[in-house]
């Protein structure tokens, strides 16, 4: 009889889960969530969501996830803030290139970009 661990299950988990990880991460790349995130601050997630043109429920489900992850850290109050320190370098200027598919406007282009469109 095989016996799994929880280390073994949780590595087992993100594999199988780590697409929709990608796909999260391209999102907020394209959106350039990390440039609006103050390096040494809060923003709420309502001002967030504005600065990247999309619904602000929507971005904090997305930001939960990546707060899961200890990529973000979201607060109860709605704050948002860097908690991985390999976002510093893209929000202190060193940001790639635009996307060329132009900005993401609204909860359905969020949602096709997560695949469930």
């Amino acid at each position: 009889m095989l016996t799994t661990d929880d280390t073994d299950r949780e590595d087992l988990n993100l594999l199988l889960h780590s697409f929709k990880i990608s796909r999260v991460l391209g999102l907020i790349a394209d959106l350039g969530v990390a440039d609006k995130v103050p390096s040494d601050g809060h923003i709420t997630v309502d001002d967030l969501a504005a600065a990247c043109v999309v619904q602000p429920e929507p971005m904090l489900r997305v930001l939960r996830m990546l707060a899961a992850l200890k990529i973000f850290q979201v607060t109860p109050r709605g704050t948002v803030a860097r908690a991985h320190p390999a976002l510093t370098p893209v929000a202190d200027g060193h940001s790639r290139k635009p996307s060329s598919r132009g900005p993401l406007l609204g909860w359905p282009r969020v949602m096709e970009r997560l695949g469930y469109a």
